[in-house]
């Protein structure tokens, strides 16, 4: 696992990257551009930031994409970028990273209009001017079992596809009714069942942050269904096998 930590007079940034994505988000004045401020100066100040990996902050420009292919072209590189840029909206971001031994953090406001990342998300808060993170969601793969609930929120397509595809190795495919219902049905099959929640509205962001507790449950793991994440696992593999 890989460390960040940056701390000055004003601010202590914790971030353990556990996946290689991470989303860290906050309102306004929790220190969102101040984090991002700290990575562009003192990317190369030990006694300030301290990582095993080399920091790297991508600032917008219309050729995002391609200086984020070219970043983490180059091993052991922590990335991070804003919720506004250009990269974010293209899917190659995705098969960049599978391909990576990189990581990236994202800097946002809100998460509900991301459509990755999920699994490990921290939150800003700031107290009398002082800023720091707290763990919000952090998902510990290595304790993750097979599911023996798939549980999918989106079009009936998308349900019958997953259900052809788990239902092959054994495992009970639900459909959730609409985004509302989701966290139901999470709270119910998770006190017996390891869950996989896969979901496609894009509006899904803000039932997860209203809902967050029965989402940090160990037996539950949830992927937004554009983001492809879920087919990085190895049941999902072998399910498809």
């Amino acid at each position: 696992m890989i460390n960040v930590h940056i701390s000055t007079r004003k601010c202590e940034y914790n971030i353990d990257l556990t996946q290689r994505i991470t989303i860290v988000f906050g309102e306004s004045s929790t220190g969102k551009s101040a984090l991002f401020r700290l990575v562009q100066t003192f990317f190369d100040v030990p006694n300030v930031l301290k990582c095993s990996y080399n920091c790297f902050p991508l600032v917008y420009n219309p050729h995002s994409l391609d200086i984020l292919r070219d970043t983490l072209a180059i091993k052991e590189q922590v990335v991070f970028i804003d919720e506004d840029d250009s990269a974010l909206r293209d899917c190659k971001i995705l098969e960049l990273l599978a391909n990576s031994q990189s990581y990236l953090v994202i800097i946002t406001r809100c998460v509900k209009g991301l459509v990755f990342g999920w699994n490990n998300i921290f939150k800003m808060s700031s107290i009398k001017g002082y800023h720091y993170l707290e763990p919000y969601f952090n998902f510990n793969v290595s304790s993750y079992r097979i599911p023996s609930v798939v549980i999918v929120e989106g079009p009936n397509i998308a349900y019958e596809f997953f259900k052809a595809l788990f239902s092959l190795k054994g495992i009970n495919v639900i459909r959730s009714n609409g985004k509302a219902d989701l966290p139901h049905l999470i709270k119910h099959y998770s006190d017996s069942h390891n869950v996989l929640a896969i979901f496609y509205d894009y509006g899904i962001g803000d039932v997860l942050l209203a809902n967050h507790k029965c989402f940090t449950c160990p037996r539950v793991q949830c992927f937004a269904a554009d983001s492809l994440e879920y087919a990085n696992f190895p049941f999902v593999q072998n399910a498809a096998i």
